[in-house]
This record gives C-alpha cells, sequence and structure tokens, in this order.
C-alpha cells in the first residue's frame, strides 16, 4: 500500500505516496477508525505530498464521507487535514466537504503549516481560524 500511518500523542499522520487509489485511502482510514486510542484523537494529516495521483473518484468520495460521519459518534472533536497543492485533491476534499454536515477539511499547501495549525489549536475547545486555501 502506499501510505504509512504515524501515532502522534494527539492524532494520526497519513502519508501518502505515489498513486493513491481509493481502496488504499478506504484502508488507511480503517485502521486507525478501529484503534482503540481513535477515540482520544485529535486530529489527522492526511498528507499528499508525495503523490503522482489520486484516484478516488465519486464513489470513494460518499464511501468516504460514510465512514467519517460513522466515526464521528465515536469521536466528534477530530479534526481532518490534508496537505496538498494538487487541484484534483483538492477538488475531492471540496466535495467531501458538501456532501457531509463535518467541519470541512482543513487544506494546507505544506505539512509544516498542517503542523502550526495543529500547535496552535491546542485542543482546549477553542478553534483556531480556518486557514486559507492553498488554491486560490
Amino acid at each position: 500500500m502506499p501510505y504509512e500511518i504515524i501515532r502522534e500523542p494527539q492524532g494520526i499522520h497519513k502519508r501518502f505516496w505515489g498513486i493513491v487509489t481509493a481502496a488504499a485511502f478506504l484502508s488507511s482510514g480503517g485502521q486507525f477508525h478501529s484503534d482503540p486510542r481513535f477515540e482520544n484523537i485529535r486530529y489527522t494529516i492526511n498528507d499528499f505530498s508525495e503523490t503522482e495521483a489520486f484516484t478516488m473518484g465519486e464513489g470513494g468520495i460518499v464511501d468516504t464521507a460514510a465512514i467519517n460521519i460513522g466515526a464521528t459518534f465515536v469521536n466528534p472533536k477530530y479534526r481532518i487535514l490534508a496537505v496538498t497543492v494538487d487541484p484534483v485533491i483538492i477538488a475531492m476534499a471540496r466535495k467531501y466537504d458538501q456532501i457531509t454536515q463535518m467541519p470541512p477539511i482543513l487544506l494546507f499547501a505544506t505539512l509544516a503549516e498542517a503542523r502550526e495549525w495543529v500547535r496552535a489549536s491546542a485542543w482546549n475547545g477553542a478553534r483556531p481560524a480556518r486557514p486559507p486555501s492553498p488554491c486560490t
């Protein structure tokens, strides 16, 4: 599979590379949603900075949305962050946002920017401002 899951004290960093299929992406989500520690995480960073292509498609977006909506019953506090400047992935994230009632995916151009948002959030109930989209 073209990904690795890196567990962090308060979250998950999923690093993807190469060609990422819907099956691989859904598998990565299933692995951390089924972890007993899932109920305590505060974020997941989906890092697409090393991907060549993301072949999710509309069906994969709907499947991902359904899985994540279910996961919010276990942990309603976690946020999804994505690191990418790929217009295809950004469009998929926006489509995902349109079909869910969840907080929007936070898009960042670099991993450093995503990490700064995580650091600034401090998990004290306050949410930092939504970052600017890497695609303006």
